[in-house]
């Protein structure tokens, strides 16, 4: 029953919320990931925190998944949620009309870390990714980023977001995407933001 409900899945039973009036009529989809970290509490508070986000875009239609994992620092890139969401997707295009050219993943901290890896794995589901807050695997970032060939990616972070590695594998993300650019000027879309003197 919406706005809150389980993925008909014993092995992946993710709860995710559906904000806005999914129907008939194809609209696009957002997804968007919650932050929080290896605590149940906190997932659950960011978890809800998604939720009113989701509400308060007036957008057609938006799920809030809830990050399977109370044990990892960085949830949403874990093998089990990575297909949790994936299933979700499928499981949300049986059961109501879904633009699949418009299919939208983010996030914000945990969030918007585990937004780049989702787009990355899984490119092909997707019309964008965008993060705020958020990072990558400084170690893998062009790698990471090299997936990104047609699918557009918005980075947002603050410049005193430093906690984590944050800013500084955004600011990888960013070099690593400007050099695939440059090795392929028709592809590799993205948007790059700093605010200055804002945190997390």
């Amino acid at each position: 029953k919406l706005p809150s409900t389980v993925l008909n899945s014993k092995i992946y039973p993710m709860k995710y919320f559906v904000g806005g009036k999914p129907g008939k009529k194809a609209t696009a989809l957002l997804v968007y990931m919650h932050g929080g970290g290896n605590m149940m509490d906190i997932n659950d508070l960011g978890w809800d925190q998604a939720k009113g986000f989701v509400n308060q875009l007036g957008i057609p239609v938006g799920i809030a998944p809830r990050v399977l994992d109370d044990t990892s620092a960085v949830g949403w890139a874990e093998p089990d949620s990575l297909t949790a969401l994936i299933e979700m997707i499928k499981e949300f295009k049986r059961t109501y009309a879904v633009d699949t050219n418009q299919i939208y993943i983010g996030g914000y901290s945990m969030g918007g870390w585990g937004a780049p890896i989702v787009g990355a794995v899984h490119a092909d589901y997707f019309a964008g990714v965008f993060g705020f807050g958020g990072g990558t695997d400084g170690n893998n970032a062009k790698n990471i980023m090299s997936n990104f060939y047609n699918l557009p990616i918005s980075i947002n972070i603050g410049q005193q977001d430093e906690d984590f590695g944050r800013l500084e594998t955004c600011r990888m993300m960013r070099d690593a995407l400007k050099e695939l650019q440059q090795e392929n000027p028709k592809a590799y879309k993205y948007e790059y933001k700093e605010y200055p003197g804002q945190g997390h």
